[in-house]
């Protein structure tokens, strides 16, 4: 009788840990109990000895995923302060881009994620840590949140569209690379990069007026009578790159604050903002839209004359 792969020897040893391994490599977009026993080398009765249910799986393998990606570090302070410092955008791109990577390397897990109803923790994790690395490069905290769930949800919802177009076409199996030439596979993907080349430019034209702002309220605290400035915030502490033991230690900061950024956070999403922050999620998208609109700007030739709605007919 023909023995099933995986079951000669001795019994498979099975854990949370292998369980989210294995669906990964099996690929999320079609992962069933039965084919994630089978890699396993075992019964899908054991699975239910360490997991849930599917859904808990699925948390699991993103847990796995995210936990894996590399993710790019705050410059040093010198390259903070020098003039037209632009290591903000550079860490956004970079960010997306990895994001993007992990997507390519394990398909479903961009619409996994987005279907999810309680976040990964290395999704808490990751986004309360790149809140702080914002705030260090010149970012108050409440713009950091909407910048980045603004670049968060552009990278997000263009790969989701993207896998869509591939689900559609039959195109998932042997799909390709975000990164491959532009047809209408990929367009959802290019699509998101340029989105994001726009909340880029909105989000430097809202940085130099926050500038400009930033110097009228100095201008005035020198002025006699007047408490000082708050200094800025700008430059803090950079990140050290490379070594496993700082990756790590990265990771154990971000466990250690992310109840207390997570709660402000929860805050301003359900209301309780100060002056100048969104009251309701329909304010949010506003603000988000705003972002992306300002970056727009740059695409419109001023002064071109409207339509002569006459000579078509119209």
């Amino acid at each position: 009788m023909e023995r099933r792969a995986g079951r000669v020897g001795r019994p498979a040893r099975v854990s949370r840990r292998s369980i989210a391994e294995a669906a990964l490599e099996v690929g999320l977009s079609t992962l069933t109990l039965t084919s994630l026993a089978h890699r396993l080398g075992v019964d899908h009765s054991t699975l239910y000895r360490h997991v849930a249910s599917r859904d808990d799986i699925v948390l699991l393998a993103c847990d796995t995923a995210i936990a894996r990606m590399d993710w790019p570090v705050v410059p040093d302070a010198g390259t903070l302060e020098a003039a037209g410092d632009t290591a903000w955008r550079t860490y956004l791109e970079q960010a997306v881009e990895r994001v993007w990577d992990m997507y390519d390397r394990h398909p479903g897990l961009a619409t996994a994620i987005h279907h999810l109803r309680a976040a990964p923790g290395q999704v808490v994790l990751r986004f309360t840590g790149a809140i702080r690395d914002l705030t260090r490069m010149g970012f108050a905290e409440a713009e950091a949140v909407l910048v980045l769930d603004t670049v968060l949800d552009i990278a997000v919802e263009s790969y989701v569209g993207w896998e869509r177009v591939l689900a559609v076409t039959g195109a998932a199996g042997g799909r390709p690379h975000s990164s491959a030439l532009l047809d209408d596979t990929t367009l959802p993907a290019a699509m998101g990069r340029g989105l994001l080349t726009l909340a880029a430019e909105g989000m430097a034209a809202a940085g130099e007026a926050a500038a400009g702002e930033a110097a009228d309220h100095a201008a005035d605290a020198e002025s006699p009578g007047t408490d000082p400035a708050p200094a800025s915030r700008r430059g803090g502490p950079a990140h050290s790159a490379g070594a496993p033991d700082a990756l790590h230690a990265r990771e154990e900061e971000a466990q250690r604050d992310a109840p207390g950024t997570m709660d402000r956070v929860s805050a301003r999403l359900a209301g309780d903002v100060h002056p100048g922050s969104a009251a309701t999620p329909r304010d949010w998208w506003r603000r988000k839209l705003a972002v992306v609109l300002d970056g727009a700007v740059g695409l419109r030739s001023p002064g071109s004359p409207p339509p002569d709605r006459r000579a078509s007919g119209r």
